[in-house]
């Protein structure tokens, strides 16, 4: 948006029109109509600025100008008032005063100073060609970025679908679950091995009482016998007891390893897509969401969300 002080009737506000619709049509326009000659030039334009100066968060630069002439025919662009009002402005000046061999106290104050209407319209405009090249320039380079990046994310997620743990969940507690077969059957060979022994000794006591028939003996045997039978109970109750509490421990192992067990204890698991989510930031707004209970599922929509 750009404001432009001159006569409303000259060539100025004309050229400068036709170079901004030539060069960037886009361009919005304020003139301020303003004397540019005579007594009352200085007065006139001094107040145009002033109008400028108390819009200017409306206007990104200014111009001020106006055709050639003699020196006096530009004096007013010498005026004491108009070059201080001018220092005044906030916004970027470009002063278009005269001929290119013209020199006044306005140029000195401008932020630029060009020799002709139509240099000004060039300094304050891109020419459209130009910033339409640039602009498919840009939008190349953010669709390879685009898409680069898709491939990036895409061979991600094809590796993470090959991973083991995902394409097969009991992997997580196989070796678990081996231990405890392994200790199942370790405890059974013991306790089998540990009866065959006892089993073997007291045959062969009894043999011996057989062979040793003598009344007197009989008795000991007997007491023999029986202390033999109770160590045997015992120890076979104390080692089924201890395997059965190893086998016990091992177990409850297994349960506490066990994903769905986890969702027993009142955990929920959530999952995007068929996939698990483990932080917030896979996760947007309005996005549908599966929650998994242990006994079933609940479909969600994101209201919002917040980090910690």
């Amino acid at each position: 948006h750009i404001a432009v002080i001159t006569s409303k009737k000259g060539a100025v506000i004309h050229d400068i029109m036709r170079t901004f619709k030539k060069r960037y049509p886009l361009v919005e326009v304020t003139l301020f109509p303003t004397l540019v000659q005579g007594k009352s030039a200085a007065v006139s334009i001094s107040d145009s600025i002033r109008q400028v100066i108390a819009q200017a968060n409306q206007f990104d630069a200014v111009i001020v100008g106006r055709g050639g002439g003699s020196f006096e025919d530009l004096f007013a662009f010498n005026e004491e008032e108009v070059v201080r009002i001018a220092a005044q402005l906030p916004i970027p000046l470009v002063a278009s005063v005269g001929h290119e061999t013209d020199y006044t106290l306005l140029d000195a104050v401008a932020d630029s100073s060009v020799s002709t209407p139509t240099q000004a319209a060039m300094v304050l405009t891109p020419e459209k060609q130009a910033l339409h090249k640039h602009l498919n320039h840009l939008q190349q380079q953010l669709t390879y970025a685009i898409n680069q990046k898709i491939k990036y994310l895409s061979d991600k997620v094809s590796a993470l679908a090959k991973s083991p743990f995902l394409v097969d969940g009991k992997r997580l507690y196989e070796k678990k679950h081996l231990r405890v077969t392994q200790a199942k059957e370790n405890i059974q060979a013991k306790s089998q091995a540990c009866y065959m022994k006892k089993n073997h000794q007291y045959t062969k006591l009894y043999q011996q009482l057989v062979q040793k028939n003598p009344l007197h003996l009989v008795e000991n045997y007997l007491q023999q016998e029986a202390y033999l039978l109770t160590d045997l109970k015992h120890h076979m109750e104390s080692h089924y007891q201890q395997a059965y509490n190893q086998w016990a421990l091992l177990d409850k192992q297994l349960h506490t390893l066990n994903p769905d067990s986890i969702l027993e204890r009142g955990y929920t698991r959530v999952t995007k897509d068929d996939m698990t989510l483990s932080t917030i930031k896979d996760i947007q707004e309005n996005e549908e969401l599966t929650i998994h209970f242990a006994d079933g599922i609940v479909q969600a929509v994101v209201i919002n969300k917040g980090e910690k």
